[in-house]
């Protein structure tokens, strides 16, 4: 079932349809303006058809971990872009005490820049996170000279936390990034009657 956000549709990828959804990322990650501040490296052709494969597979695991997730535009039904949660933590790291966390990423067409889509789409991913899945804490890496990209993680509740020089080396340069991060809202202290305060 798709998740909807004012504006938004996110879905799962289309089984039925890989040969168009490959498509679809192709076309995505073949814009430069798309990619030049991806501290990744663009799938080529065989690497787009093994991820789709993966993350087809992903999504008929037992106990989820990867969601990434197809963005159109409601009124239209037309692509807009990626964007997904990964469950980072294992049950081990449960039990040592270690948050239950994500990692989020996003990424739009650039015909769709400008509309406040990554505002909501992030936002929405948040309620996602925090509720049903329970995690309580997502990070989000992102290049360190992404301005939009850090004023949209701010706008949905993000907080910078810490810089990564060369976090990693892709299409022959290092890349320094950006960890942000949010949390899920503690719940409210109870009264000594067992209500809720405020």
């Amino acid at each position: 079932m798709p998740l909807l956000t004012p504006r938004l549709r996110l879905r799962d990828l289309r089984s039925a349809d890989a040969t168009a959804e490959i498509a679809l990322l192709e076309g995505l990650y073949a814009d430069p303006r798309v990619t030049a501040q991806m501290p990744f490296w663009p799938y080529g052709h065989t690497a787009t058809v093994n991820h789709v494969k993966r993350q087809l597979k992903a999504q008929e695991a037992r106990q989820r971990r990867v969601y990434e997730l197809v963005v159109e535009v409601r009124r239209t039904g037309s692509f807009a872009g990626l964007c997904g949660l990964v469950v980072t933590t294992t049950a081990a790291d449960v039990k040592r005490g270690h948050p239950r966390t994500a990692e989020l990423g996003y990424v739009l067409a650039a015909n769709r820049w400008g509309h406040g889509y990554g505002t909501e789409l992030v936002q929405h991913l948040l309620r996602m996170a925090w509720e049903p899945l329970g995690l309580e804490r997502v990070e989000a890496i992102i290049a360190k000279d992404h301005r939009a990209s850090a004023k949209v993680l701010q706008r949905a509740g993000f907080v910078w936390e810490a810089s990564l020089p060369k976090f990693t080396r892709v299409r022959g340069r290092s890349w320094d990034c950006e960890l942000y991060a949010a949390a899920s809202a503690p719940p409210a202290p109870r009264s000594p009657r067992g209500g809720r305060r405020g």
